[in-house]
């Protein structure tokens, strides 16, 4: 027995001694030509799918380098392994890999490998080639490779899915669009980056993004949301092809999900000042402005919103801090504001008139036949080149008169109204207007002045003179110390006095310097200091009547003769 078992080892001894000795068999999807050199590169066809491998020698005589060219005669996807892990440098780069994953060949192209090594080092190329086709339509990934062959996308309001199998190369679909529409963009993919522009390349994703030197934006889809569904959102503005590009730089399976809806657009918009406004602005400073906020849009449930705005920077500039609601004035005349949205389509407009400030104040003095008015000094600087005067004939007010302001500046400041009726009121307002431009204030509020009458009262009597002393002081070196008083006697003379009266009259007013409410009155004639001796024995007094007619209107009749009065 124990012979039996020793003769069948022997047996199976030999025959395993006679299989190690047959050549080795290799799966080589390949025909091979050349040396390896560089003048003689090794060309390996590709020509079917599947598994192979190919030996090389980097020989005695060479440059250091194996030369080998992989030629495919079908699209399909190449995942290659170098043996012994030396340095390959792919189709001319710089930067060598040790392996290449998920690479898309086109049928008909060709890839360079130059590996380095020792002379006289032998080594293995080994490849899988396997054939791209969409996974849901059973498209070659090779006829939508490009953007000349993109696929089209049917763009309705149905979700559309596609599936894409790893590929290290770009994929691309297009959608035509006939009017403004948004969309929703999932992606599925453990690390792809994804693009959606126009035809000339402007990315239309509304997402941070990094530009690369073909003016492609680029969405690395996995950090928007934490997840592996990246959801981008965006609008497709205007009419016409779009492209989604999705560059699976890694090569993983991935899954989009595209839908589209309409968009509805910003048909008008409410403005807190509304869509036709003045704005006053004094120009002599050079500055103004002027706020208009949004309110709201129309429709209420519009997927618009306003960025930025377009004007004629002569006429008005936007607020530093706020661009889309304050404007900076910068001089008269009408100009409108165009309202853009994020398209940049102009959704709305705001008419804008630059006017000159309204004249807020005047100071009239009047007489018997004539009104003196001074227009407020705010009024007077800038405000444009003019002031113009209105007024009332019948129920409407007309213009009476344009008058430079340069020539009210050499009038020191007074627009006088002449040959007037005595003891009257008149009307009038007034505007500031800019001869340059046309434009005119608005017209001020109504103002009322008046003339007083020509008749010139008489003093009737002046009795009860009588004289009062007091004490006053004059302060040397106030607020040091040494401040120090110095006191003297002040002497009034006081009288009462009698006038006639004049109609109209609210008051009367004497050469002294001091009025009487009504015809009779105790008014002050002399103050003086020292003793009573010097007081004048004799003083000359004047009277006429004062007519007030509002709190910025008076008028005062014409003055009388002096009369003599003694005092002491």
């Amino acid at each position: 027995m124990k012979r039996i078992i020793k003769k069948s080892m022997a047996i199976c001894l030999i025959v395993i001694m006679m299989i190690s000795m047959l050549p080795v068999m290799q799966t080589k999807a390949a025909t091979t030509t050349g040396e390896g050199t560089k003048e003689d590169p090794m060309i390996v066809s590709v020509d079917t799918f599947g598994a192979g491998e190919e030996d090389y020698l980097i020989g005695e005589e060479s440059d250091g380098y194996a030369y080998i060219t992989l030629k495919f005669a079908e699209a399909g996807k190449l995942s290659l392994d170098n043996e012994g892990s030396y340095n390959m440098y792919v189709n001319g780069a710089t930067s060598p890999v040790i392996w290449i994953r998920n690479e898309l060949c086109q049928a008909g192209t060709q890839m360079t490998l130059k590996i380095r090594g020792n002379k006289l080092t032998a080594g293995t190329i080994k490849w899988t080639y396997t054939s791209i086709v969409d996974q849901t339509t059973g498209e070659s990934l090779d006829d939508f490779g490009t953007k000349e062959k993109a696929k089209d996308i049917t763009a309705g309001y149905n979700a559309m899915d596609s599936t894409f199998q790893e590929t290290k190369n770009d994929v691309w679909y297009k959608f035509t669009i006939d009017k403004s529409m948004k969309f929703e963009l999932r992606v599925k993919t453990s690390s792809s980056y994804v693009s959606l522009c126009n035809e000339a390349g402007q990315s239309i994703l509304n997402k941070d993004t990094d530009e690369d030197k073909d003016m492609i934006m680029f969405f690395r889809l996995d950090r928007f949301d934490g997840s592996e569904d990246g959801v981008l959102k965006g609008t497709a503005s205007y009419p016409g092809t779009y492209y989604l590009h999705i560059k699976n730089s890694l090569g993983y399976d991935g899954k989009i999900n595209m839908s589209f809806t309409d968009y509805i657009p910003i048909n008008s918009i409410n403005f807190t000042k509304g869509k036709d406004i003045t704005v006053e602005f004094q120009d002599i400073y050079k500055t103004g402005s002027f706020e208009n906020k949004i309110i709201s849009y129309n429709p209420a449930n519009t997927d618009g919103k306003v960025v930025s705005t377009v004007h004629d920077s002569n006429f008005s500039s936007v607020g530093k801090w706020d661009p889309i609601n304050t404007f900076n004035v910068k001089k008269y005349g009408r100009t409108t504001i165009g309202y853009l949205d994020e398209r940049g389509v102009k959704v709305d407009e705001v008419k804008v008139t630059i006017v000159p400030q309204t004249v807020d104040s005047v100071q009239c003095v009047g007489t018997y036949n004539k009104i003196v008015i001074y227009p407020s000094a705010q009024s007077l600087t800038g405000n444009g080149d003019c002031m113009r005067l209105y007024t009332k004939k019948g129920k409407k007010w007309k213009l009476s008169g344009t008058m430079k302001k340069s020539a009210i500046e050499s009038a020191k400041g007074r627009i006088t109204l002449k040959k007037l009726k005595q003891n009257t009121n008149y009307q009038f307002r007034l505007s500031n207007y800019d001869s340059a431009s046309g434009m005119e204030s608005k017209l001020s509020k109504v103002f009322t002045a008046g003339t007083a009458l020509k008749k010139v009262p008489k003093i009737k009597s002046v009795k009860k003179k009588k004289i009062i002393k007091s004490r006053d002081a004059i302060v040397h070196n106030p607020g040091k110390i040494t401040e120090r008083r110095e006191y003297y006697n002040v002497f009034t003379c006081q009288a009462k006095i009698r006038v006639t009266k004049i109609k109209g009259a609210t008051s009367y007013y004497f050469s002294c310097g001091y009025e009487i409410k009504k015809e009779k009155g105790t008014v002050v004639l002399a103050k003086t200091t020292g003793s009573v001796k010097k007081f004048p024995k004799k003083i000359k007094l004047k009277v006429f009547a004062k007519r007030k007619i509002n709190s910025y209107s008076v008028a005062y009749g014409e003055v009388s003769k002096a009369k003599t009065v003694k005092i002491r």
